[in-house]
């Protein structure tokens, strides 16, 4: 590449046909998943833009110019677009209609026999599980479907886990995944989707295991690889070698998952295109040697077809792997019948034959990566190599030079994915990749070769894979070692969406770099892309509304995060805690993180119960604290001395709040304490839940805790031409003891709010309480049911944000 001046034909668009079609379907399937288009509409259209291409076609051959020709192009790239769009409804409407998904509603919560055979078997240390495909379900001896479907299921029989490709009959008991909970969460039911995992549950018992299946021929592969996997590498190194080698990642625990994604490893975890080659390695090698006959030629094509498809059914037709094994089908029959082989043109037709099967794959964060990171190396890299020194260029610098750019530019150019998929992005993947990579091609190369060896002389397998072995641990320790530096990751808001712009603009410019013409083009496509992103960033700000109300979901508890006009953030008691469980980490501080929220200007804790207090001790652990507010309520809770203890530590003021307390929450937002009014005569922590009415404008939001009838009541008395609000908090999660008619007649809310697990052992929320919250005209919210409902106030009018 240095010093050697492109083709024009490389500069152009049109020298990436696959590039063009990959882009613009893309496209049709973007405005497929925002546009409601009726399907009857779209198909009158591509019919139509169908017959317009063959009016053109026509009357080119006859009298061929620069108009039809434009015509052309555009029916051309029309179509593309509708089809794309077309694609998508049609993917979404079978997903719909998928009888796994109604036949079965019937059993859930339910005793349930099933027969299927196990595809997975997942062991961490705090719980074992299959992944289970059943083709049959008995529910009291009667079959209720023979649809074959998945499910992941938690293993607490007592006897011993089947292995992958067992045939097993079992007791179970069937949950729907349930989606996002809270703004930001991962969707793990989305990622099931992608699986094609339809229900979670429980094994309570194997009645009896029938022995290895035959209906499923991969997963009998699969077992004779696990097997040898474990037999051949140490159980500290076997969830690690079972990532590498067959794209299973169930067994590695959550903290080690978390160390190789912080170290910016987490790639090598996935089966990918570096797998993929080194299995077809050896036959790319030979094709050479027998494409000189025509016979050879078609062998040698069909011979790396059969192999891909085997590794890809091997390791269960994972995304990554289909991924890649397209690429490197579609490379091998560019190279074997010497068609021209431009790797953009051949990336963009495979992101064209993908998407074409599964259209709902452009959002999975698997795809948008490795074809981005290839897109990267294929259309940046070079131009930053031109920019090296000539001696880095040459040996002996030349091996380490390119491991070292390709980690840092892959990186960097990931960087807008990374931080909207995950909300974190590392810095030491630049370094630790340097490591990495190297070990994890000897981890796999050492692994294919040795592997079937030891399958032969079994009693050998540790002695075999000893090399392999050791570079795995060595990948551990990597992994864990870059991931406690203090700077090796961050967290990041949630960016603009215009960094996506940003990056791609930016990336076009250093790849034209050297063509000048060009170089202006992208130029002023990247300065376009600034403005665009001010501009917004600008309109966000002005037409934010004067207070914002996020009710989270934290299950059988209470947490709200206030957040005004001038940035400052509040909370309203932190949930739950349970031994195992807590919300604070769990759920607050990931959302505080994606909104950006660097600061808590104040905590309210309504009362010192577990449900609501449950989360503070970790939130003061990890983000500065402004004040701590408290009920004036003397208790002898735990929880509440470890809190005290933690903030004195840390220098937080801690202040007991009594009724008549004002609170300046913000430029746009107030806070007003009208409870507890005389703890003193209180007997029940719940009588002295603070209870807080926070103005901004014309409007109010009163949170009232747990406070009960009796609270309810001297609220009436001292305050009752005050109360009216806008917004509720209903009090206690829906219990009878709270939510009194007076009460509620005298706030005249038109939202309420109700913070409760779907499941939990009170029976919240209780009839004679959700008859009276809907004796009202208020719109009755459950986080039970909704998840979390976010609330928003311009001073007159309040609002619900649709965050999913």
């Amino acid at each position: 590449m240095n010093g050697t001046k492109p083709t024009p034909y490389h500069n152009s668009l049109a020298a990436w046909p696959g590039l063009r079609i990959a882009f613009t379907y893309m496209l049709g399937i973007y405005l497929g998943s925002i546009l409601p288009v009726n399907m009857g509409v779209l198909w009158f259209i591509l019919i139509g833009c169908v017959g317009m291409y063959w009016i053109l076609d026509q009357r080119s051959r006859i009298r061929p110019n620069t108009s039809i020709s434009f015509g052309l192009l555009l029916c051309y790239h029309l179509l593309l677009l509708f089809f794309g769009m077309a694609r998508l409804m049609s993917a979404d409407h079978a997903k719909k209609t998928n009888p796994t998904s109604s036949d079965t509603s019937v059993i859930v919560g339910e005793d349930v026999h099933a027969r299927g055979v196990v595809k997975q078997v997942r062991e961490r240390a705090s719980s074992t599980s299959i992944w289970l495909r059943m083709y049959q379900l008995d529910v009291e001896g009667k079959t209720i479907t023979q649809q074959a479907f998945d499910a992941l299921l938690r293993w607490d029989a007592e006897e011993t886990t089947p292995k992958i490709a067992d045939d097993i009959a079992v007791d179970i008991r069937l949950r729907e995944p349930t989606g996002k909970r809270n703004p930001y969460e991962f969707d793990y039911t989305a990622w099931l989707s992608t699986q094609d995992i339809a229900w979670l549950g429980s094994v309570s018992r194997m009645s009896e295991n029938f022995g290895t299946s035959s209906r499923y021929p991969w997963l009998s592969w699969r077992r004779t690889l696990d097997d040898w996997v474990r037999r051949g590498f140490s159980p500290e190194q076997i969830p690690i070698a079972k990532a590498l080698l067959l794209g299973q990642k169930g067994d590695i625990e959550i903290e080690e998952r978390q160390a190789f994604a912080r170290a910016g490893l987490s790639h090598l975890m996935a089966v990918s295109g570096l797998h993929v080659g080194f299995i077809i390695l050896p036959l790319w090698m030979l094709i050479p040697l027998v494409w000189s006959k025509p016979i050879g030629r078609h062998l040698g094509f069909i011979l790396v077809i059969i192999s891909l498809y085997c590794y890809s059914g091997i390791t269960g037709f994972s995304a990554s792997v289909v991924r890649a094994s397209v690429m490197a089908g579609v490379s091998a029959y560019a190279k074997v019948y010497r068609h021209p082989r431009d790797p953009l043109n051949l990336l963009g037709l495979a992101a064209f034959i993908i998407l074409l099967f599964d259209p709902r794959s452009m959002w999975d964060l698997g795809f948008q990566l490795s074809f981005s990171a290839v897109a990267i190396l294929l259309w940046v890299m070079p131009s930053i190599q031109n920019w090296l020194p000539q001696r880095l260029q040459e040996k002996p610098w030349k091996g380490l030079t390119g491991l070292v750019l390709v980690s840092i530019v892959v990186q960097i150019g990931l960087y807008p994915i990374l931080v909207i998929g995950f909300g974190e992005y590392s810095v030491a993947g630049a370094i630790s990749n340097i490591a990495g990579i190297p070990l994890t091609q000897v981890v796999i190369l050492w692994s294919l070769f040795a592997l079937p060896v030891s399958g032969l002389v079994p009693e050998y397998a540790p002695l075999l894979l000893w090399p392999a072995d050791k570079a795995a641990a060595l990948l551990r320790l990597t992994a864990d070692q870059a991931s406690s530096w203090d700077w090796a990751w961050w967290y990041v808001p949630v960016p603009n969406p215009w960094i996506v712009g940003i990056w791609i603009s930016g990336a076009m410019f250093i790849a034209v770099w050297h063509r000048t013409h060009l170089r202006w083009k992208a130029l002023g496509l990247l300065l376009v892309s600034v403005l665009l992103w001010g501009g917004t960033s600008l309109w966000e700000h002005w037409k934010r509304p004067r207070i914002e109300c996020l009710f989270l979901d934290v299950g059988q508890g209470d947490a709200t995060l206030i957040r005004t006009h001038d940035h400052r953030y509040w909370l309203i008691d932190t949930g739950v805690y349970s031994p195992g469980y807590e919300s604070g980490s769990r759920t607050i501080l990931p959302v505080l993180r994606r909104l950006g929220v660097d600061r808590l200007h104040g905590v309210v804790l309504s009362h010192p119960h577990a449900d609501h207090v449950g989360g503070v001790l970790s939130l003061i652990g990890s983000i500065p604290i402004d004040t701590l507010y408290e009920a004036h309520f003397p208790t002898s809770s735990a929880i509440v001395a470890g809190y005290r203890v933690a903030a004195r530590k840390r220098e937080i003021p801690i202040v007991s709040l009594e009724h008549g307390r004002v609170l300046e929450m913000g430029a746009t937002a107030r806070g007003y304490v009208l409870n507890p009014i005389e703890p003193e005569r209180y007997d029940d922590p719940n009588t002295a839940s603070v209870v807080l009415k926070i103005v901004s404008g014309e409007t109010s939001f009163l949170f009232t805790g747990d406070a009960d009838m009796q609270a309810e009541e001297s609220i009436l008395e001292r305050y009752r031409s005050f109360i009216a609000s806008t917004v509720l908090k209903a009090g206690h999660h829906g219990s009878k003891t709270s939510s009194s008619i007076p009460f509620i007649q005298a706030v005249a809310p038109e939202h309420i709010v109700v913070s409760l697990a779907r499941i939990n052992r009170y029976r919240h929320p209780h009839r004679e309480a959700v008859e009276r919250l809907r004796s009202g005209s208020a719109k009755v919210h459950f986080t039970s049911l909704k998840g979390a409902v976010w609330l928003a106030s311009d001073g007159k009018n309040v609002w619900e944000i649709d965050w999913r």
